[in-house]
């Protein structure tokens, strides 16, 4: 015999309430100030680009005193920026809960083949099992590029290479892009 139970309506996937209480804006003593804009990390899972758990940086502006934008910094993410990256392991609702099998003594509960056994199934505000790296990210990218420019120029871009880790392979030895 099984029995389920709904509890709640919490939503775990990954959304821009994430953004809330982080840091937006930095105001400087001289008028100017730099401002941040974020987006969701990515990854590659069952065919298509899904949002991971944690923000990323999208670009970031310094501005002078009268709001002019001076200089500029947008990142794309990923091999060829193709902007996803590589997640230890996907988010699914199985983390967050686990079926326990009680056995009884015949009861009740018994079915009519004397299988006296009966399920509760627990549901945790967290994961049972780690979903960031080591590095409390939940996305990890090989690559990064940061394009710099002004108003009117591109100034250039900075193409940053990384390792991953190898506990990206814990999953099914193989990572989720």
């Amino acid at each position: 015999q099984y029995d389920s139970l709904i509890i709640g309506n919490a939503d775990r996937s990954a959304n821009m309430n994430a953004t809330l209480l982080t840091l937006t804006e930095i105001k400087y003593p001289t008028g100017g100030s730099s401002k941040y804009e974020y987006e969701l990390n990515k990854y590659f899972y069952l065919g298509t680009v899904t949002d991971g758990g944690g923000l990323r940086v999208r670009k970031i502006s310094t501005l002078s005193e009268n709001g002019e934008v001076l200089t500029q910094k947008s990142y794309k993410y990923g091999e060829e920026e193709s902007g996803d990256g590589y997640a230890r392991r996907p988010i699914r609702l199985e983390d967050f809960s686990e079926r326990i099998s009680l056995r009884y003594i015949k009861t009740a509960y018994c079915s009519a083949d004397n299988t006296c056994e009966k399920y509760l199934d627990i549901y945790n505000s967290f994961p049972r099992y780690d979903l960031q790296f080591r590095n409390s990210s939940a996305v990890m990218y090989k690559s990064v590029t940061e394009y710099s420019s002004t108003e009117n120029n591109n100034i250039g871009k900075t193409e940053y290479t990384f390792n991953l880790p190898s506990d990206i392979f814990v999953f099914l030895n193989t990572p989720y892009r």
